[in-house]
C-alpha cells in the first residue's frame, strides 16, 4: 500500500508540480505515517514483550503467594492479552482506511482528469 502511494505521488509531481497540493500532501502524510507507525510497532513490540513479560511473571508471582485463585488469574491475563491485541488491530484498520481514502482520492482525481480531457 506504501509502495502504491509513493508512485502515486510520483507521478502527481512529475506531472503536476504546481498543482494539487493538498492530494501530494495526504499522500506524504500516510506515507510518513504509515512508515512509523510500522517502525513505531516494530520496536515498541520488542520492549512491551521484554517489559511486560517480567512484569506479568511478577505480578503472577505475587498472585500465587497471596493464595488466590489461579483460575482467576488465567482470565485476567487473557483478558489482558486479547485487549491489546484488540488495540494493536485497531491501530491497523485506521492506517488502511485512510490509506483507503487516499486512494479513493487519487481515484476520483483521475477520473475527473479523464472526464474534463474528454
Amino acid at each position: 500500500m506504501e509502495q502504491q502511494a509513493k508512485q502515486e505521488l510520483e507521478m502527481l509531481e512529475s506531472l503536476y508540480p504546481d498543482r494539487f497540493q493538498y492530494l501530494k500532501l495526504d499522500l506524504k502524510s500516510f506515507i510518513s505515517h504509515d512508515h512509523l507507525s510500522k517502525t513505531c510497532s516494530f520496536h515498541s513490540s520488542m520492549v512491551d514483550t521484554q517489559e511486560s513479560t517480567s512484569l506479568d511473571q511478577r505480578k503472577r508471582k505475587k498472585k500465587r503467594t497471596a493464595n488466590e485463585d489461579s483460575e482467576h488469574s488465567d482470565q485476567h491475563d487473557e483478558c489482558y492479552w486479547s485487549v491489546k491485541k484488540k488495540k494493536k488491530k485497531d491501530r491497523v484498520d485506521l492506517v488502511l482506511e485512510r490509506a483507503e481514502a487516499c486512494l479513493r482520492k487519487i481515484r476520483q482525481f483521475k477520473a475527473s482528469l479523464l472526464c474534463s480531457n474528454s
